[in-house]
C-alpha cells in the first residue's frame, strides 16, 4: 500500500499471480459503501473463509458475516487457499455451496426444504438468482 500512495502504482503478488494495482482501484475500493450494501442486502448470504488465506484477512470474512442480517451462514474451509487450487478443497467447496444453496432454491416442488423456502415470506428468499451454475442437476460425483 506504501508504494501504491508514493507512486501512483505497482506492483503486487495476490494469491501468486502477479498484478499492477493503480491508485485509482484502491480509492474506487475503499470508497464503496460495502457495510451498509452488506446490511441491506435482503438475501441469505454464505461467507467462505480458509483460515489460512493469506490474501483475505478472517477479520474481514468476520466484519461481514457479522455486518449482513439473517440467513446467514459462515464456513471455514480449514486448509484451502484463496483460489482453492486444490481439488479436495474446491470440491467441498462446491458441495457446501450446492447443499446451502437448495435452501433458498425452489427446484424440487414437493414439499421438500426447497419447497419451503421457495414460499418464505422473509425478503430476498428465493429471489436472488445461482449464479455458479445448477449443481443440483448435475450427476453425482464419486470422490472415493
Amino acid at each position: 500500500m506504501h508504494l501504491i500512495e508514493a507512486d501512483g502504482e505497482a506492483q503486487v503478488t495476490l494469491a501468486g499471480r502477479q498484478f499492477r494495482i493503480r491508485r485509482q482501484f484502491i480509492d474506487d475500493v475503499f470508497g464503496q459503501p460495502q457495510a451498509q450494501r452488506i446490511a441491506s442486502l435482503k438475501r441469505a448470504l454464505l461467507v467462505l473463509h480458509a483460515p489460512l488465506d493469506d490474501t483475505v484477512s478472517v477479520d474481514n470474512a468476520s466484519a461481514i458475516f457479522g455486518t449482513a442480517k439473517h440467513p446467514k451462514s459462515f464456513v471455514s474451509l480449514d486448509t484451502a487457499d484463496h483460489l482453492l487450487r486444490g481439488k479436495a478443497d474446491a470440491m467441498y467447496a462446491a458441495d457446501v455451496i450446492a447443499a446451502w444453496a437448495l435452501r433458498y432454491l425452489n427446484l424440487a416442488g414437493d414439499g421438500t426444504a426447497a419447497d419451503r423456502a421457495g414460499r418464505d415470506d422473509r425478503p430476498g428468499i428465493r429471489s436472488w438468482p445461482l449464479c455458479a451454475g445448477d449443481p443440483v442437476r448435475r450427476a453425482p460425483v464419486d470422490r472415493r
